[in-house]
Formats: structure tokens, C-alpha cells, sequence
């Protein structure tokens, strides 16, 4: 097995991240599992309700991390249908984009499976979406980009809904590579393909943007995401896995 041929191990002691040294009490005591009323008290500061209105409306376009997925997609489905244009105030016309596949089975394969790579997609311009692999590190094109959808292209003589676009121009937050004319930190995303085995063994292929809606974020995706505001819903039930609570504010 893999894990026998370790033979050494590293343990990070110092924190980098976090300077406040009041929070990072709070931290460590969700960590352990010995959150206290105090430390109750202190992340209920930052509750919605106790926040003045002028600050609730700075977090109005801040991402969303929800712990379970049916309350991403809900959330991003809703923002994704409210998207208007700027300029006639109609709602804006939404794509949808299918994956390509090699097989049935492919085509039934999980979002995990296939790499990031959603089975369908449903996009528009204006819509807030993140990258789901990494095209350019050197330029800030990485698995987790956030940016937006600038417009969605078609090859002449196809279009939506029946066919799929043959390239998306999206506006990175963080891009620092060449853009088109005075489209600053634009680029274009193409489909990219990404392959692994069934639990038959049959070899499955999927091809598609490597991109999704971001107006709402699992928890359990946002681990390793440095974000400057989030709105974080961490369920009213038991957490549904261990540390899910820690990784939602440490995002």
C-alpha cells in the first residue's frame, strides 16, 4: 500500500493565516470540539442579524457557503434566473450547455468523477462563476478562479438551446495574463476533456467547460479558497461530516 512508504512526517504548528488572536481561540476550540458561550458570543457578532444595514449590503454579492449541495444549487439556480440586462431590464437569456461523452455510462458519471466537469451546464452573461481546473497558474487561471461570464459564442449556423458553444469569454477577478483589446482580465475558456474508469473498468471520457456557478459554494468545496467576504449558512442539523463548521469560517 502507498501510505507504507512514508517515512516522514511534517506537522504545521504556526498559524499564517489568521492574526487575530481572539479568533484563532475560537478556532482552535471548534477544532476540539470545546466551543464555549464566549466564543458563541464572539462569532454572533458577525451573525446577519447583528451587523449594521450598510455592512449587510457590502456582503450582497459576497459568495454563499451552504453544507449541502441541494442548497447550492437551489441558491445558484435562483440568482442565475434573477440575472437582468443591464440595459433593458429583461431577463437574460440562459444557455444550456451539455457535456460530451464516450458512453452511457460516462454520461452517468459523478461531478467528482469526471474532475470538476459537470454533466450540464446552465450559464449567461453576467452570471459569477468559478474555474474548476487549473489552465494557466503562472497567470492566475487555477482550479477555484472566481470571475464572470462575459459572453457565450457559437459556431456559425448553431445556437442554443440544441447546440453547445464553442467557447465562453469570461472575466477572471484574478487573471494576469493578456486580454482581448479593452476587455481587461478577459479570456477564453474552451471545453476541456477529462477521463477515468468506471467501477466496471470501462474507460470513460467527458468533454466540457471547466467551469461552474458560484453564487453559492459547498463547504466542503470551499476548503483551500481564501475569500475576502463570505455568507456562510452552516445548517441547523449535526454537522454532516467532521470539521465541516472549522473549514466554513476559516474559508
Amino acid at each position: 500500500m502507498l501510505y507504507t512508504t512514508v517515512d516522514a512526517a511534517m506537522v504545521l504548528s504556526q498559524v499564517k493565516r489568521q492574526n487575530d488572536t481572539c479568533f484563532l481561540d475560537v478556532l482552535h476550540n471548534i477544532s476540539c470540539g470545546t466551543l464555549s458561550e464566549a466564543d458563541y458570543n464572539i462569532l454572533k457578532q458577525r451573525f446577519t442579524t447583528s451587523v449594521s444595514e450598510e455592512e449587510r449590503k457590502s456582503f450582497k454579492d459576497a459568495i454563499r457557503l451552504y453544507p449541502t449541495r441541494a442548497e447550492v444549487d437551489e441558491h445558484n439556480k435562483n440568482c442565475l434566473v434573477a440575472l437582468k440586462h443591464p440595459t433593458t431590464g429583461n431577463p437574460m437569456p440562459i444557455s444550456r450547455i451539455p457535456a460530451q461523452h464516450n458512453s452511457a455510462q460516462a454520461r452517468d458519471g459523478t461531478e467528482n468523477e469526471a474532475g470538476g466537469l459537470r454533466n450540464t451546464l446552465y450559464l449567461a452573461k453576467g452570471a459569477r462563476i468559478m474555474l474548476r481546473a487549473n489552465l494557466w497558474t503562472e497567470k492566475g487561471l487555477v482550479n477555484g478562479s472566481m470571475g464572470e461570464v462575459v459572453d457565450i459564442l457559437y459556431a456559425q449556423d448553431r445556437s442554443p438551446p440544441d447546440d453547445a458553444p464553442v467557447a465562453i469569454i469570461c472575466k477572471f477577478d484574478c487573471y494576469q495574463g493578456l486580454y482581448l483589446d479593452d476587455l481587461t482580465k478577459t479570456v477564453v475558456i474552451t471545453p476541456i476533456t477529462k477521463q477515468w474508469k468506471s467501477k466496471n473498468g470501462q474507460d470513460c471520457i467527458r468533454q466540457q467547460f471547466p467551469t461552474s456557478l458560484c453564487y453559492a459554494c459547498s463547504i466542503h468545496k470551499s476548503q483551500g479558497l481564501t475569500l475576502d467576504k463570505a455568507n456562510v449558512n452552516i445548517g441547523t442539523l449535526k454537522e454532516m461530516s467532521p470539521g465541516l463548521t472549522y473549514t466554513a469560517v476559516t474559508s
